[in-house]
């Protein structure tokens, strides 16, 4: 084996042997540490902090030569135990009612210091029979070292908001009271009886069969028809030419007439005669609901209904279909406000 060879296994049977020795080192700081927790967990001994300083102390020398993992978990586990030790005694340790740290005790020490410092020359009483002199002007000296561990920022934990606040004081809303718009006098809808609904259906049915004697007495037959617009048109008044033509609608749907359209594709209106007996024009009726039908529908709008006036020259003449007068509804009221 040569020389190298040699010296390499010298290095490491000593780093062994001290890694060894750090194994055996960490266990017995744990064990001692173990020993310690029953005094920790009671806070009766307040020397205990001492040794657990003291043996972070130790726990830190060994770390020195340490360079493995096996080491270092020992170290982690030593260090937690210490941690575990540290918290419950400082959680356990009560002023005053620990054997180990007597409040009275700390008292009487504090007065000693006090009396030496002032009898030591740095600060003297003027009346050397006054011990309550001399005892404050010793507070003065610890006051003085105390500052050298407890000096710190003043903190600004007190302060609750800016030195200059400014108050938003409340807007107080105005209500304004409402006022009751003045009306005329009220009046009441009168309310529609069967009669009059059977009254208007009657009127209805006598204006139909107005329209269709109109196209008897104009022979407006098939072969010889008048012109829709000419017929049904009313120059004076635009809702009755809606209304003549919804009349005319119900004499096509009851087979009493017929709608055509000329050469130029304008609608022309025709009667169908039926015959004096009632058996034979009700089976013309009959006939005349079988046989094929065509749906129209008219769009008329005041737009349209003047250029058609003034398309058939319809303007300032009178109308075929009688013009009837509008009738004021007697029940219709006579201010703005309605109550029933």
């Amino acid at each position: 084996m040569s020389t190298t060879q040699r010296n390499r296994a010298s290095e490491e049977r000593k780093k062994e042997r001290t890694r060894e020795f750090s194994r055996v080192m960490y266990r017995k700081i744990q064990t001692e540490l173990e020993m310690l927790d029953p005094r920790a967990r009671k806070g009766q001994e307040y020397d205990t902090i001492k040794e657990l300083r003291s043996k972070i102390g130790d726990i830190d020398e060994v770390y020195t030569n340490v360079d493995r993992t096996n080491e270092a978990v020992l170290d982690m586990e030593t260090l937690q135990l210490t941690s575990k030790l540290t918290a419950e005694t400082a959680r356990n340790l009560e002023l005053g009612s620990s054997a180990a740290f007597n409040i009275h005790d700390f008292i009487s020490g504090v007065r000693k210091y006090l009396v030496s410092a002032s009898d030591d020359g740095r600060i003297r009483s003027s009346d050397p029979d006054s011990q309550d002199v001399s005892l404050t002007a010793g507070i003065k000296i610890l006051g003085i070292e105390n500052t050298k561990w407890c000096a710190r920022p003043p903190s600004g934990s007190f302060m609750i908001g800016p030195m200059d606040v400014e108050y938003h004081l409340r807007k107080q809303r105005q209500y304004t009271k409402r006022e009751r718009q003045v009306t005329g006098p009220a009046s009441k809808v009168g309310t529609i009886e069967m009669s009059d609904v059977k009254k208007d259906n009657n009127k209805m049915t006598h204006l139909i069969h107005e329209i269709y004697e109109l196209l008897v007495q104009q022979d407006a037959t098939q072969d010889s028809p008048l012109g829709l617009i000419e017929f049904s048109f009313n120059p004076l008044s635009f809702s009755q030419t809606v209304e003549n033509l919804f009349y005319i609608s119900f004499l096509v749907r009851d087979g009493k007439a017929g709608i055509m359209l000329d050469e130029e594709d304008v609608p022309s209106i025709y009667y169908i005669k039926l015959p004096d007996d009632p058996e034979e024009r009700q089976k013309v009726l009959n006939e005349v609901k079988t046989l094929p039908t065509n749906q129209m529908i008219f769009d008329l709008d005041m737009e349209t209904y003047e250029g058609l006036l003034e398309e058939f020259d319809l303007q300032g003449t009178t109308p075929v279909i009688r013009h009837r007068e509008p009738i004021a509804s007697a029940a219709a009221p006579t201010s703005g406000q309605w109550y029933g």
